[in-house]
């Protein structure tokens, strides 16, 4: 099991060739019926292009794949999906998360929060990108004491893209 982590993380590492930023969300909590939430998908391919935009590497599920026809499918189940993740937050440049929310209430994202830990404990800047009307825990709005986090609100990044690069230079400076 230790060797496949091992050959799993050195393909990672030897696939991270340009600066990535690695771009999450509320994926499993964003699926319904009718396949993924189309307004979060719109939001995450919109910082998808921005980013990219900008001469970036995105790294995310809907950009490798991971997410096909609103179905999440990740290969190798939960083990290899945690380390995918892992290495591609802890080798990103920065961390952009998606957050939005609905009817005000913060959209449930488990494995955004655990994102957003990886990054702050090794100290990869982090831009979330949410509802700053909405009540987000305090530990969530209080990280930027302890880390380099900045926050944009969702409904001004759908109208003006271009502030996520603004915050993007920032970060990385």
């Amino acid at each position: 099991m230790m060797q496949i982590l091992q050959a799993r993380t050195q393909s990672i590492s030897n696939a991270n060739t340009k600066r990535a930023v690695f771009i999450g969300g509320p994926v499993m909590h964003a699926l319904s019926e009718g396949g993924y939430n189309q307004s979060l998908k719109k939001s995450v391919e919109l910082a998808i292009n921005t980013v990219e935009s900008h001469g970036l590497k995105v790294r995310s599920a809907l950009v490798e794949g991971y997410l096909t026809h609103g179905v999440s499918f990740e290969p190798g189940g939960a083990f290899e999906q945690t380390v995918r993740d892992y290495q591609g937050v802890v080798e990103a440049c920065c961390y952009i998360g998606i957050w939005p929310s609905v009817n005000g209430v913060p959209m449930r994202s488990d494995g955004m929060c655990i994102e957003i830990g990886w990054a702050t404990q090794s100290a990869i800047p982090c831009i979330l990108i949410r509802d700053t009307s909405a009540k987000y825990s305090d530990i969530v709005l209080g990280l930027n004491s302890i880390s380099k986090i900045y926050h944009l609100d969702h409904g001004e990044f759908i109208k003006n893209s271009n502030q996520l690069l603004t915050l993007l230079d920032a970060a990385l400076a």
